[in-house]
This record gives C-alpha cells, structure tokens and sequence, in this order.
C-alpha cells in the first residue's frame, strides 16, 4: 500500500513541480526545491516503513530472540521515517511560498499549505518525544500530520485538475 501511494505522490511531486515551475518563472528554485524535500520526505518513509516491515516485525514475531533487538530495530525505522517529515517540511513550505509568489494557487492553498508545514514539523517531534502526543504512535505523527497533508495534497490536485494544469499567470520574471 505505501509504495502505490510513494507513486502517486511522485506523480503528484512532478506535476505541482511543472506546474509551479510555469507560473514562478526565473531559475524555479523554490518549485525545485519543494521536489526534492518531497522526494527526500517519502523516501525517508518508505525506508523507515521498509525497515519496520521488513526487520522489526519479524524480529517481533520470531520467538527466542532478544526483544531488545526488535526494539532497537522499531526505533531505528520510526527514526528514519519521522526523519521524513523534515523533507515533507521542505515541500510544503517551498510550495506554499512558490505558490504565494506567482499567485499559482489561490490564498486559501498557501495558507493551508504553510499550517501543514507547521503539522510536518511536530510530526518531526517523534524524534524526541518518548510518550504521548508527539511520540512515535502518537496522534500527531500518526494521524494529523499525514492526515492534513492529504487533504492539501487532494485539495491542490483539484486545483490543478480544474485548471488543466496551467497556472493563472505564467511569469517570465521572478
């Protein structure tokens, strides 16, 4: 199931990147780097979900082995993946500016974006939070963070759909 989704936000990653690319104008930098966070963020995930998936899980379930290794494995997969949430930061945030730059996306988009962003940063907080809210399995990593990066991601889909695929003003300038 993650990596369908890592290929449709990949596919999701180069068309928001062509289509902030076209309304920035200039060099494109924050639309190129808005691609790379978000490249580096869902690569980041799929490592730490491939690790818990593919190590911890069965080191869990394999009887007569050192639960302490499962548990070093599990802490090591949830720190990879909450690492990823500092590329989604990137993403979010260079997208929301890019979009607030070159009127690409309407206000209530880079807004939002930019309270993503906000949520991509606490979701980082699994690194350090040993309990509660912030911490791995927590509501925030677990559930809001990628549950308000969803809906932007839905929401600026339709955006771009709606338009087909051109922004409102393509800029030569930045």
């Amino acid at each position: 199931m993650f990596g369908l989704a890592a290929v449709l936000f990949l596919w999701f990653l180069g068309s928001l990147r062509s289509y902030l690319r076209a309304a920035e104008g200039g060099e494109g930098r924050l639309s190129a780097a808005a691609f790379g966070g978000g490249v580096a963020g869902i690569g980041l995930l799929l490592a730490g979900v491939g690790v818990l998936n593919g190590i911890a899980f069965e080191i869990a379930k394999t009887s007569g082995l050192d639960q302490n290794v499962a548990r070093s494995v599990f802490d090591a997969g949830s720190a990879v993946a909450a690492m990823g949430s500092f590329g989604f930061v990137v993403f979010f945030g260079a997208a929301s500016c890019s979009a607030a730059r070159s009127g690409a996306l309407p206000a209530w988009a880079y807004w939002s974006g930019s309270a993503v962003t906000v949520a991509q940063v606490l979701g980082g907080l699994a690194l350090v939070a040993k309990t509660g809210f912030f911490a791995t399995g927590g509501a925030m990593p677990t559930f809001v963070a990628p549950a308000t990066a969803l809906l932007w991601i839905v929401a600026v889909s339709v955006v771009i759909v709606s338009r087909d695929g051109v922004p409102p003003v393509a800029r030569t300038e930045p």
